[in-house]
């Protein structure tokens, strides 16, 4: 009986227990895993059918002198401990949340009713995290670089790698990946293994920027402009630089502080709610002006910064800008009718595309769009000109031309109109255009006795009008330009006499009456006059005939 316990003893010690089938499988035997993750270990053991198991665990350390202790009992790992087997032959085993210090020899033990079995040699883990290692971490454009996330052990599972630059995602999923550096590689760089949370610290790349002398430019098309004061003016502008770099900040300015680096209009107070990128980080770098003002006039440049520290660039000899307003000449501004005239919509600089011109005169549109227009003046063209930009708001302010002319549409009135009663009141009044105004009015009177000067003045007033005062009258209008004769009017009167002087006078009125028919016949051909009779015969003719 003694024998048997002491052969018993034994083997539980030795594991070398007298009845086969006893052993521990464990897959893999080695285990490279990432610090805060989760591994399993798989494990599946056997025993003879004879024996019932009623204990299973997984240990680390085993001081011989007693049983090993259970890593679910170990304050350390029993809450990050799960046996995922059975007492039958599975004995899988998982630790959560992987600590640098779990880098171990684990083994597994079982207990039957009357026997013993640890599997050897074990699980060996190996626990590490990830470190980012760039060599070199200082290279010049177009040097090679390599790129290894880092571990103290080969990963099990042959797991996909992830990289970062700067935080984002790259396309490269090998564990270690090499390339030629350009400017744009420049960064911070981190990795992580597919699936788990963990990541490397940041590690920086620097890319020496090699600063190409050629592929540079900025072309400004026109590098003249001249633009109306109120208006707006898109400057047209491409650039290029070398297909290595990448812009990072584009800008226009007009001012620089060579210590300095330039100022962004868009920045400045005088400009920044009136200017407008147009273009692009690419090529494009076009800029709109709003609202031009007469201030504005000056040189316009455009500079672009790339990611290479040296590789900054300003287009010359930028876009000189001159505003202008408009200005109406009028040469000369006074002239006699019949004289030449040349009106001049006047700009300080030569208006870029040659724009279609508005002329106006007292603010009506004319017809001719020229900036110059030279015509020959008559009396109808006096008035104030202005000018304008067709679709530009800005007017120019109105500058007079004076026409002079001698005088026209020189005519008679008489007053009051209708009947004129013999011994009555009466009023004729002389009126003429004319420029410089009518100086002298002369009026003259002409019947069958003969022709003379009835009078001067603008009007010829009769206060008893009588049968001596009837006759033809027409007044002469002259300024220092010249003379002109209105047509003649004929003024007869309506008698009061007895009836036999009526007679007698009736008989004289009705020669003259025949002889006036004649005289008025006589002028309607000739000179398209109108006579007309009634109680009191007005007859309108040119006695200049």
């Amino acid at each position: 009986m003694l024998f048997n316990t002491l052969l018993v003893i034994i083997l539980s010690v030795s594991g070398a227990l007298s009845e086969e089938g006893w052993g521990v499988t464990y897959t893999p035997e080695r285990i490279c895993a990432l610090k805060e993750s989760s591994i399993g270990m798989n494990c599946t053991y056997s025993y003879p059918t004879s024996h019932t198991v009623q204990k299973t665990f997984w240990f680390i350390h085993w001081n011989k002198a007693q049983e090993p202790e259970d890593l679910s009992q170990d304050p350390e790992y029993s809450h990050r401990v799960e046996y995922l087997g059975n007492k039958h032959s599975d004995c899988t085993f998982r630790i959560n949340q992987l600590r640098k210090n779990d880098s171990k020899t684990y083994r597994f033990r079982f207990l039957t009713a009357s026997d013993k079995y640890t599997g050897d040699p074990g699980v060996t883990l190996e626990v590490t995290d990830l470190q980012v290692m760039v060599n070199p971490d200082t290279v010049k454009e177009g040097q090679s670089v390599r790129l290894n996330c880092s571990t103290t052990c080969t990963l099990t599972g042959s797991p996909a790698f992830i990289w970062y630059r700067d935080g984002s995602p790259l396309p490269f999923t090998d564990q270690s990946h090499q390339f030629t550096a350009r400017n744009e590689d420049a960064g911070r760089y981190s990795c992580a293994v597919k699936g788990y949370e963990l990541h490397s610290p940041a590690v920086t790349l620097n890319v020496i920027c090699v600063l190409s002398q050629s592929g540079w430019g900025v072309t400004y098309t026109p590098e003249r402009i001249c633009a109306l004061k109120g208006s707006s003016v898109d400057m047209s502008c491409t650039y290029s630089y070398p297909t290595s770099h990448t812009v990072q900040k584009t800008f226009w300015f007009i001012h620089w502080n060579k210590p300095q680096e330039h100022e962004d209009l868009s920045q400045t107070p005088e400009y920044s709610d009136r200017v407008e990128y147009l273009g692009n980080k690419n090529s494009d770098c076009t800029f709109r002006i709003k609202h031009l003002r007469e201030t504005d006039s000056k040189t316009y440049k455009f500079r672009f910064l790339t990611d290479c520290d040296r590789g900054k660039y300003t287009g010359e000899p930028g876009v000189t800008l001159a505003i202008t307003d408009l200005q109406v000449m009028v040469n000369p501004n006074s002239v006699t009718e019949g004289q030449s005239v040349r009106l001049n919509c006047s700009t300080t600089c030569t208006l870029t595309g040659s724009p279609a011109f508005i002329w106006y005169r007292d603010g009506s549109p004319l017809s001719f769009t020229d900036q110059s227009h030279q015509f020959t003046a008559s009396s109808e063209d006096a008035g104030r000109y202005s000018c304008a930009v067709k679709g530009y708001e800005l007017h120019s302010p109105a500058v007079a031309l004076n026409v002079r002319y001698r005088p026209k549409s020189t005519s008679v009135a008489v007053s009051p109109s209708g009947e004129i009663v013999e011994g009555s009141s009466m009023t004729l009044t002389c009126s003429s255009d004319a420029n410089p105004p009518v100086q002298n009015y002369t009026w003259v009177k002409k019947n069958d006795t003969g022709v003379w000067q009835a009078g001067s003045g603008q009007s010829l007033n009769f206060s008893n009008f009588g049968s001596w005062n009837r006759g033809q009258y027409y007044c002469e209008a002259q300024n220092r330009l010249g003379a002109q004769n209105a047509s003649a009017l004929l003024v007869t009167v309506q008698g009061g006499q007895s009836l036999i002087a009526a007679a007698a006078v009736g008989v004289a009125a009705i020669l003259a009456l025949v002889f006036l028919g004649v005289v008025c016949l006589r002028y309607v051909v000739v000179n398209e006059s109108v006579c007309s009779h009634s109680s009191v015969n007005y007859c309108m003719s040119d006695l200049d005939s």
